[in-house]
């Protein structure tokens, strides 16, 4: 009869342990799909007392997200910004990051876009502004545009044009492929191909061939958005930014996602990007150039609107910035984690819930 007490008290610490195992699981699956705690992240950064301003952060936005300019980095910013402020996001109905690159703006490419409207999008889309103003009525509109020549180059190399177009075979692909970029590129039968030629025209929904199409572009820039960011200038960007949506340091705080680390790009084999191939870069988006040099003039004009302060604030965010990344470098990523809206997994967002997939690849952005 002793003999049976050990065995009973086994079976009853093996009982204990599955009722607790089970209960954990039913805890975690309840909270799978659910958004992210909004103190979650704040916990983890560095505190910075900033004065408050006399003004209210905007819960409607639409960020025009553009291919090879950076737009990954600020598309995680405004999400984690959204997450927490429990905002409607605006998601296609096949897609998990990309409402269209083929055709423009429309409810129909959307879930759930003839039933209901949204606070924000920023995923890639082509502009068009009465559909986008259905979905989203009085959005602050956002864009970020880069040099013309570095996101072509970057383009080149992220859509393996130089293996699409079978120009592996030269020593500098990229310079064969500007050699003679009609023969090439007028092909249309290679991924992204429609990026190859004034791809912010494209994203703005502007025929870039059209004889006005620079003016269509700035008449865009000037009335209908509230500010173009410029990937080379991304700290001051977000400090632009940061007063146009009345966001806080910690809210533009970020890590830099998708890029290149140490990876050959394709398209120049490692060789430099003479002068010359510059130039004929440029001329060949010519459209893009024309239009960056009056965004680049516009951004700066806004820079100096802002005043005396935007160096100051500049400064403090630059500071913040650091001293977050040393801190994510200290503690093996796992700030970097929360920073880019749990770095390394796949972000669906659904209505107004994430629901995670550990599936994503860091790769160029």
């Amino acid at each position: 009869m002793s003999s049976l007490r050990p065995t009973r008290c086994i079976i009853a610490s093996l009982s204990l342990a599955t009722i607790l195992i089970v209960v954990c699981i039913q805890l975690f699956d309840k909270n799978v799909g659910q958004p992210i705690p909004q103190n979650s992240f704040r916990n983890l950064i560095p505190v910075y007392h900033e004065p408050q301003d006399v003004c209210k952060p905007e819960t409607k936005i639409i960020f025009l997200k553009t291919h090879k300019t950076g737009s990954t980095t600020l598309s995680h910013i405004l999400q984690r910004y959204g997450l927490r402020q429990n905002l409607k996001f605006v998601k296609s109905a096949k897609s998990c990051c990309t409402i269209s690159d083929y055709q423009k703006f429309h409810r129909k490419l959307i879930k759930n876009g003839w039933r209901q409207t949204f606070d924000i999008c920023c995923d890639h889309a082509i502009y068009n502004r009465a559909e986008m103003d259905k979905v989203i009525p009085d959005a602050k509109y956002i864009t970020i545009m880069r040099h013309p020549v570095e996101q072509f180059v970057s383009e080149c190399d992220f859509f393996s044009w130089s293996h699409a177009l079978h120009l592996e075979k030269f020593t500098m692909p990229l310079e064969e492929l500007m050699n003679a970029p009609e023969s090439y590129l007028g092909k249309k039968d290679y991924r992204a191909w429609m990026l190859s030629k004034n791809p912010m025209m494209y994203h703005l929904g502007v025929d870039g061939k059209h004889p006005d199409a620079v003016e269509r572009a700035v008449e865009i820039a000037d009335n209908e958005f509230h500010l173009v960011l410029i990937t080379e200038y991304f700290d001051e960007s977000m400090i632009l930014m940061k007063k146009l949506l009345c966001l806080s340091y910690e809210d533009i705080l970020y890590s830099r996602m998708r890029v290149h680390a140490g990876q050959q790009r394709s398209c120049t084999k490692g060789f430099p990007i003479t002068d010359e191939l510059k130039d004929k870069i440029a001329s060949w988006n010519d459209a893009d150039m024309k239009f960056y040099d009056h965004v680049n003039k516009s951004f700066w004009w806004k820079v100096k609107e802002y005043g005396p302060d935007f160096g100051v604030h500049l400064s403090e965010f630059r500071k913040l910035l650091a001293h977050t990344s040393d801190d994510c470098n200290r503690t093996a990523s796992k700030l970097c984690t929360n920073l880019n809206m749990l770095f390394g997994q796949q972000i669906s967002l659904i209505g107004r819930g994430a629901y995670l997939h550990a599936d994503t690849k860091v790769v160029d952005g």
